[in-house]
């Protein structure tokens, strides 16, 4: 009697094409300038996080200076927690406190950074 076979799920499809993903992401990344940014998105290559343009002590008084919350910067080699970069480097230092927070961690399996 053959053995059963388990049928895959919708679950274990997004889990292989997100394993693929993270495989050829270093050739995508060469490739980006051929795509636009929603399919950089979609593919992994452009990575979202939430970022500050102004002191939060501004954004109190004004909430035009919030959260962008569409801030995405291009995946590259190298990326690591922070986030930094061979491009950029995230330092998360409040001067009026002189407290220096522990840097966002890069999650591969997720492809994105988590707070630590």
């Amino acid at each position: 009697m053959p053995a059963k076979s388990r049928i895959p799920t919708t679950a274990d499809a997004s889990k292989k094409a997100g394993a693929t993903i993270r495989r050829a992401r270093p050739e995508l990344y060469a490739a980006r300038q051929f795509l636009d940014r929603e399919t950089q998105a979609d593919l992994g290559v452009r990575i979202p996080f939430d970022v500050y343009f102004q002191d939060p002590f501004v954004t109190s008084s004004n909430k035009a200076y919030d959260f962008d919350v569409e801030f995405a910067v291009p995946w590259e080699p190298g990326l690591v927690d922070g986030p930094t970069s061979a491009r950029f480097a995230i330092v998360d230092y409040d001067g009026a406190t002189e407290v220096l927070n522990a840097p966002a961690r890069w999650n591969e399996e997720l492809a994105k950074f988590v707070d630590s």
